[in-house]
C-alpha cells in the first residue's frame, strides 16, 4: 500500500469569554437595569447551526429562572457574533448569579465547558420610604396632633373655602419611578378624626377618577417626584376638616400616614399686624393672619406698612410686593433694620402703621411702636 489517507469532518467549537460579563457591577441598586453584550465565538473548523443563547438567573433561594433567550445566525469557522441582554432588578433583591450558555444543535461539539459564562452580583434592596409634602396657598400644611379634640383649636390653620392642596411624593431611588396613581390614597372627613383606634370608617377615600383629585404626573425634571392636585368641593359653611394621605414607593416602602386638620371660614377676617421679635436687633417680621375667605390668590389684595422716627420722618415703606406667606394663613414682611437708603437705623424706638386689604375685609392699624436695640 503506497497511499493511506484519513477523511475528517470537523465540528464547531463555541466559546463564551467570562470577561464579557464584567460590565455588570458587583452591587446594583434595586430597580437599576443591568446590561451586557456577550460575544459568542466559533473556534472550530465547521460552520455551526444557528446558536441559541440562554440567560438564566439564580436567586438567593437557589431558584433559577430563564430570563432571556437570544438566537444568533450560524457562525462560520473563526468568527463571532454578539448577543445583548438588559435585565430588570426590581424583583431581584439579594445575591444573584447570571449564567449565560451558548448551544447549537448540529453538528455536535466536542467540548461544552467553554460555552458558559457566570457572573455573581447583589441587588441592594431599597428600604427607604419616600417623603411627602402637602401644600396649600403655596405653603406647607403641617400634620396636626391626633390628640386635638377641639374643633376650634387655635393651632388649627385656616385655609380658603375653595382650597387647592398640592400633594408631592418624592423618592430617593431614581431607578424605580413613581408614575401612576397607585402610590397614594387620599382621604377627607368632616370634623376631627375619632380618637378611638377601632373606628375604621372615619374617613372617606377620594377617587382619582373624581374631578376633585387629579394626578399631575411625575415632575418634568425628575422621575422620582409624584404630584397630585386636590380641590375638594367644600360646602359653604364654617367647619373643620381632616385630610389624610397614605403613600408608598415602587419598592413598597410606606410612609408614616400623614394627617392634618384645618378650618374654613366663609367671612374673611384680618388680624392685627405686629412685629416679632420686638425689641429687635438685626431684623423683625411684621406678621398678620388672614382668616377665611374664598380665593387663595386674592386673600391679600393690598398692603402698606410705613415706619417712622418719633419725630415723624419716614424711615421705610413696604407694599404688597414685599409680603410673603409664612404659612397657609399667616403673612409677613421682614424688616432688616435699614432705611430707604440701605443704612442701618440707630438704636431707639420707632413708630409703624399698617393697612391691609383682603378679599372682603380690611384692617387699618393705629400707630404702634417697634424698638431697635443694637
Amino acid at each position: 500500500m503506497n497511499v493511506w489517507s484519513v477523511s475528517y469532518d470537523g465540528v464547531p467549537e463555541l466559546a463564551v469569554p467570562p470577561s464579557s460579563l464584567q460590565s455588570i457591577p458587583d452591587t446594583v441598586e434595586q430597580g437599576r437595569s443591568v446590561s451586557a453584550a456577550v460575544p459568542v465565538y466559533n473556534l472550530g473548523s465547521t460552520t455551526s447551526a444557528p446558536v441559541r443563547v440562554h440567560y438564566d438567573l439564580t436567586d438567593a433561594s437557589n431558584v433559577t429562572d430563564r430570563v432571556h433567550e437570544d438566537t444568533l445566525e450560524a457562525l462560520s469557522p473563526n468568527t463571532r457574533d454578539t448577543s445583548s441582554v438588559t435585565l430588570s432588578t426590581t424583583d431581584r433583591t439579594g445575591p444573584n448569579q447570571l449564567t449565560i450558555t451558548a448551544v447549537t444543535d448540529a453538528p455536535p461539539e466536542r467540548f461544552r465547558a467553554n460555552n458558559t459564562a457566570l457572573r455573581n452580583f447583589t441587588v441592594q434592596a431599597d428600604d427607604t420610604p419616600p417623603t411627602l409634602e402637602v401644600l396649600t396657598n403655596g405653603q406647607p400644611l403641617p400634620s396636626t396632633s391626633s390628640s386635638i379634640q377641639n374643633l376650634e383649636a387655635p393651632s388649627l390653620p385656616f385655609v380658603s373655602t375653595q382650597p387647592t392642596f398640592t400633594i408631592t411624593l418624592r423618592d430617593n431611588n431614581s431607578y424605580l419611578t413613581l408614575d401612576d396613581t397607585s402610590h397614594a390614597s387620599v382621604y377627607l372627613k368632616d370634623g376631627l378624626p375619632s380618637s378611638d383606634p377601632s373606628v375604621i370608617s372615619d374617613f372617606e377615600r377620594v377617587a382619582f377618577a373624581s374631578d376633585a383629585l387629579t394626578f399631575v404626573s411625575a415632575s418634568s425634571d425628575s422621575s422620582t417626584s409624584w404630584r397630585a392636585r386636590f380641590t375638594p368641593p367644600l360646602p359653604a359653611t364654617d367647619s373643620t376638616y381632616t385630610l389624610k394621605v397614605e403613600a408608598d414607593d415602587e419598592a413598597g416602602n410606606e410612609i408614616e400616614p400623614y394627617q392634618t386638620s384645618f378650618r374654613v371660614q366663609q367671612n374673611q377676617e384680618i388680624e392685627d399686624v405686629y412685629p416679632y421679635p420686638n425689641p429687635m436687633s438685626t431684623h423683625t417680621t411684621f406678621a398678620f393672619r388672614v382668616i377665611g375667605g374664598r380665593n387663595e390668590s386674592e386673600a391679600l389684595r393690598d398692603f402698606t406698612l410705613r415706619i417712622y422716627t418719633l419725630s415723624g420722618r419716614l424711615v421705610r415703606e413696604f407694599d404688597r410686593s414685599d409680603v410673603s406667606p409664612l404659612s397657609p394663613d399667616w403673612y409677613g414682611v421682614r424688616w432688616n433694620g435699614r432705611d430707604e437708603d440701605g443704612d442701618r437705623v440707630a438704636t431707639g424706638t420707632y413708630l409703624y402703621q399698617a393697612d391691609v386689604t383682603g378679599e372682603d375685609d380690611s384692617f387699618e392699624g393705629g400707630i404702634e411702636k417697634v424698638t431697635v436695640i443694637r
